[in-house]
C-alpha cells in the first residue's frame, strides 16, 4: 500500500481543513493509499527553527511539481491541492486561473458557467493582513466590469462572502446540522438583475448553500457526496421565527434570493 503524506502550514486560510477534506475524500473512494496528515508547523516547533526567519510561506505556494519528495513508496506534498501544475491537473483542464484573467472575461463576456474568486491577502479585508475597505474595492471593480457588459449582465448572479465571523458574538440561532456546526453568522450578498431593490432573506443558509443553488440552477440531479450538506432539504419556517426551521437540519439553496420571473408577477 502506498503512503501519502500531506503537509500543511497551519496558519489559516483553510489549510487544515483542506487537507483533512482529501484525506476524507481519499477514504471515501477507498484507494488503496495509506494517508497521514502533517502539521508543519509542530514539526518545526520541535526543532525549535524560527519560522520567522524561513520564506515558507513562498516553499509552501509554489507548485506541487517544485514540491514533490519521493522516497520509496512516500510522496510528500507540501500543499493542499495535489495534482495541479500552474492551475491545470492531470486532464488539462485549466480549473486555477489567475485574477487577471477573471478580469478580461469579465469584459469580453467570456466567463464560465461558475467561477470561484478569492482575492490575495492584501485585499481580502482580513484584519491580520488587509482592510475591509480594500476587500469592497476588490468586488465593486468587479461588479463594474460583469455590468459593463450588458449582454452578460442580463444573466449574472454575483455572491459576496466571507469564510467566517472572526470569533465574534453572535445572538442568532445555530443550526446543529452536523458534527461541525454550522456556527456564527456572517453576511452574504447577492448581486443581480434578478435581485433588485434591496430585502433580506431570514431563511437558512451557509456556505454549501452556493452548492445546492448551482445543482438546482443547472439541474445537475446529483451532489457532492451521499453526506454533504447539498443533501438536506430546503428549510420550512413560519412567519413567527423565520430564522428557525421546522424542518432541521436543513440547508437555503438561495433561490428566494431571486426572482427569475419577473412577468409573471
Amino acid at each position: 500500500m502506498q503512503r501519502i503524506e500531506f503537509g500543511f502550514f497551519d496558519a489559516g486560510g483553510g489549510h487544515r481543513a483542506a487537507a483533512t477534506a482529501l484525506e476524507m475524500s481519499i477514504r471515501a473512494q477507498q484507494r488503496p493509499w495509506e494517508v497521514q496528515l502533517t502539521n508543519l508547523q509542530l514539526l518545526l516547533d520541535e526543532l525549535d527553527i524560527d519560522v520567522q526567519a524561513i520564506d515558507l510561506a513562498f516553499a509552501y505556494n509554489k507548485p506541487v511539481t517544485e514540491e514533490i519528495e519521493r522516497r520509496n513508496d512516500v510522496i510528500v506534498l507540501l500543499t493542499c491541492i495535489p495534482l495541479l501544475e500552474e492551475g491545470k491537473p492531470t486532464g488539462g483542464l485549466v480549473l486555477m486561473r489567475d485574477v487577471t484573467d477573471l478580469f478580461t472575461d469579465l469584459k469580453n463576456g467570456t466567463l464560465p458557467a461558475v467561477s470561484y474568486v478569492k482575492p490575495d491577502g492584501a485585499l481580502d479585508g482580513h484584519p491580520a493582513s488587509s482592510k475591509f475597505d480594500l476587500f469592497e474595492s476588490f468586488v465593486e471593480n468587479i461588479i463594474d466590469l460583469a455590468q459593463s457588459n450588458k449582454e452578460q449582465w442580463a444573466e449574472t448572479a454575483i455572491f459576496v462572502t466571507v469564510d467566517e465571523g472572526g470569533g465574534y458574538y453572535d445572538s442568532g440561532f445555530i443550526q446543529p446540522v452536523d458534527f461541525f456546526g454550522t456556527g456564527p453568522r456572517i453576511p452574504m450578498i447577492a448581486v443581480s438583475p434578478f435581485s433588485t431593490g434591496g430585502h433580506v432573506k431570514h431563511s437558512y443558509a451557509e456556505h454549501s448553500s452556493f452548492v445546492k443553488f448551482v445543482e438546482r440552477n443547472w439541474t445537475l440531479n446529483e451532489t457532492l457526496s451521499d453526506r454533504s450538506r447539498d443533501n438536506l432539504p430546503n428549510p420550512k419556517f413560519n412567519d413567527e421565527n423565520p430564522y428557525v426551521p421546522e424542518n432541521m437540519p436543513a440547508i437555503g439553496d438561495l433561490f428566494d434570493m431571486f426572482n427569475f420571473h419577473p412577468d409573471s408577477d
